[in-house]
């Protein structure tokens, strides 16, 4: 789970509205290395998308995040 924390954290953190919100504790927290925080995946033709719930890495009002995990990357971590 270690290199799929740092993933999500790192894409995650890219967005403006997470920051702004001065949600990061939410956002370390939401994306810890731990099965709890990648319970939900599916997977693309190319990705596997992690989502987040309400409230796990940003303030309800943010709503629901996804972040695309390139397999290429899970083959390669």
């Amino acid at each position: 789970y270690y290199n799929l924390s740092q993933y999500t954290y790192n894409e995650l953190l890219k967005n403006e509205e997470i920051k702004n919100m001065g949600a990061l504790g939410l956002l370390e927290e939401g994306t810890k290395a731990n099965k709890y925080n990648f319970m939900d995946i599916a997977f693309k033709e190319n990705s596997m998308v992690v989502m987040f719930e309400k409230y796990q890495v940003a303030p309800y009002v943010l709503g629901t995040f996804e972040v695309d995990v390139p397999l290429e990357y899970l083959q390669n971590n």
